[in-house]
């Protein structure tokens, strides 16, 4: 086993290969997790098709609860280009999503891009990052209410790079098969990791919280019943500040959305809408 990162307490009787207990929880730092095969095809075309993959293994970090063990468990899965580290930590050294759930009794499941990342990937522009990020409307320029903590953006160095997107369906279907129901949380563009494993309408997807998603599908009415109402599967889709950020741009991806959440609430499902800077105060944006 490897050296215990500071702070940490090595267990020799961890049941995975390399875990630690910290603070409450129990942390692997990364499994290699198998595709379970080609999922199959989309019937909701405009999701789109995966442009790499599937990779045969993708890693995946385990966050488990040494308490309380919700009966739900939590897939993170990150954004185009970026890793686990923003569910796992902040720019500021915070503790991330992955944390804050698996003290709350959840076991916190977060994948990982496949393969070695930076030998076929371009670094992305300071410029870039911090317009399309939200940082503000153009670089070294924050949004005058901006809760991002621009100052440590350097930090951020492991999600500057640009790599192939992954349909993680491929690794997600047999991840469901051991780890059991789960609600997934979906950032971006793979927020379709979710619409994706609901296509397959696997037993355990019990729910999504999609972080601002590209697309929304909606399907046909007997798909939006079956999915969602009589599948029993909430879905939540959560935006931040400044929506006319980002490409595109984030009030857009908001209008597109709305369909959906329109329809599962009228076919007799739950479907919520969350804009933290409306809904719950400009004080309460997390980043």
């Amino acid at each position: 086993m490897a050296q215990a990162p500071e702070g940490r307490i090595l267990k020799e009787d961890f049941p995975f290969e390399d875990g630690w207990y910290a603070e409450g929880i129990k942390i692997v730092e990364a499994k290699w997790l198998p595709s379970g095969g080609n999922a199959a095809p989309m019937r909701w075309p405009t999701i789109g098709q995966m442009s790499w993959g599937p990779q045969s293994h993708v890693p995946v970090e385990y966050f488990l609860p040494l308490g309380l063990d919700k009966p739900v468990a939590i897939v993170m899965v990150p954004g185009p280009g970026m890793t686990s580290e923003i569910f796992t930590s902040t720019p500021d050294g915070r503790e991330g999503w992955a944390q804050i759930f698996a003290k709350a009794g959840y076991s916190v499941y977060v994948l990982n891009p496949g393969g070695n990342i930076r030998p076929f990937t371009m670094p992305r522009t300071i410029d870039e990052v911090w317009v399309n990020w939200g940082v503000g409307p153009e670089a070294g320029v924050p949004f005058e209410d901006s809760k991002f903590p621009y100052e440590h953006i350097g930090s951020m160095d492991n999600n500057w790079f640009k790599f192939p997107h992954l349909a993680f369906v491929e690794h997600t279907v047999p991840l469901l098969d051991d780890i059991g129901p789960a609600v997934f949380i979906g950032h971006n563009v793979r927020s379709d990791t979710f619409f994706r494993t609901l296509w397959e309408d696997h037993p355990n997807v019990r729910g999504g919280i999609l972080i601002e998603p590209n697309n929304c599908p909606v399907g046909e009415k007997e798909d939006v019943e079956r999915l969602y109402v009589n599948g029993k599967r909430a879905l939540m889709t959560l935006w931040g500040d400044n929506l006319e950020r980002g490409d595109p741009a984030s009030h857009d991806r908001l209008a597109d959305c709305q369909p959906l959440m329109d329809a599962v609430n009228d076919a007799g499902g739950y479907a919520e809408v969350v804009r933290l800077a409306e809904d719950r105060g400009s004080g309460a944006i997390a980043t």
